[in-house]
């Protein structure tokens, strides 16, 4: 009796899934049909691009031939659009038509068609194998709106690029003939932080290393030598002249007088020059402070002596 049953269930069972399964194949069907209306635009597509084959508008044609295909996927469709893209010398664009028809057509005279297409193709194109990191978006090669995976270009360089936010990635890259090039884009690093912003401690950053202060030095003793040297010289000049007066006389006094005064203005100049720099230019830390070390600015003063004005400072 139980046997019976289970027997009675399974005869049951296999009678509903056959009296079901027409049901099932007719509402897969319908989902991939086109509507009436959609055949109508796509043959009225074909018609027009038809119209623009026989007047040599090839490129022009294959593109409508492929918008009728996208209404109503029809193989004859993409035949077309394969024989007005290799008329219009666009070979690529005939070996991507070939390629859609071979993969939406698992049997059938037009994907043994476009297998023969494709083997006619490859050895002039090249390849590019296409991969996208998660997050770009808007792929485009060559400009072009793109999928990532497999696609065929003409040989040469090729510049392909998608979007990852507000940022564009791009890659250029060469394919020969006959070859296979990948292409990987990758979202854009994070950019590394800025370093911290150094303190400002207020401290006067001095630059000039010593040595140009002690040569500071050198010149102005050496233009303090030829000024006491001049001095002399002017005032035994004089004395010559005071005890034999001559015209000749006159005009070597007024000379030295003169070269006196410019050894003056110079000496002066060096000697100030040289203590500002050193007051406030040089580093007589030698480099040896750290840069959180504040450096001392020093002070510089005027002193007055018996042989003259001074200039004297602390560092």
């Amino acid at each position: 009796m139980a046997f019976s049953l289970i027997r009675y269930l399974q005869v049951f069972a296999l009678a509903a899934l056959v009296a079901l399964a027409p049901l099932v194949v007719a509402s897969t069907a319908r989902a991939v049909e086109p509507s009436p209306q959609d055949k109508a635009l796509a043959a009225k597509r074909f018609r027009e691009a038809t119209r623009l084959f026989k007047l040599k508008e090839f490129r022009r044609a294959a593109e409508i031939f492929e918008e009728a295909y996208s209404i109503a996927p029809h193989p004859d469709a993409l035949l077309n659009a394969m024989d007005a893209y290799e008329q219009a010398g666009e070979l690529s664009l005939a070996a991507e038509a070939s390629t859609r028809l071979f993969a939406d057509f698992s049997e059938g005279p037009a994907r043994v068609v476009a297998e023969r297409r494709l083997a006619r193709l490859a050895p002039k194109l090249g390849r590019l194998r296409i991969e996208v990191d998660a997050g770009g978006s808007d792929l485009r090669v060559n400009g072009a709106p793109a999928r990532a995976g497999d696609r065929w270009v003409d040989p040469g360089r090729h510049l392909v690029e998608a979007k990852y936010g507000d940022t564009m990635v791009d890659r250029r890259v060469e394919v020969a003939a006959g070859a296979v090039a990948s292409v990987r884009l990758e979202a854009p690093k994070a950019p590394a932080p800025a370093p911290p912003a150094e303190k400002d401690d207020g401290s006067w950053e001095r630059p000039i290393h010593p040595g140009y202060f002690f040569g500071g030095v050198g010149l102005s003793v050496l233009s303090t030598s030829l000024l006491i040297w001049s001095g002399v010289d002017t005032e035994n000049a004089r004395a010559e002249f005071d005890a034999k007066p001559t015209r000749d006389g006159l005009d070597d006094g007024r000379f030295r007088q003169a070269r006196t005064n410019v050894l003056v203005g110079t000496t002066t100049v060096l000697a100030v020059a040289t203590a500002l720099v050193g007051a406030f230019g040089v580093d007589w830390t030698f480099g040896a402070k750290g840069a959180g070390q504040p450096q001392s600015t020093g002070s510089i003063g005027l002193r007055v002596g018996p042989l003259g004005l001074g200039v004297e400072g602390t560092f």
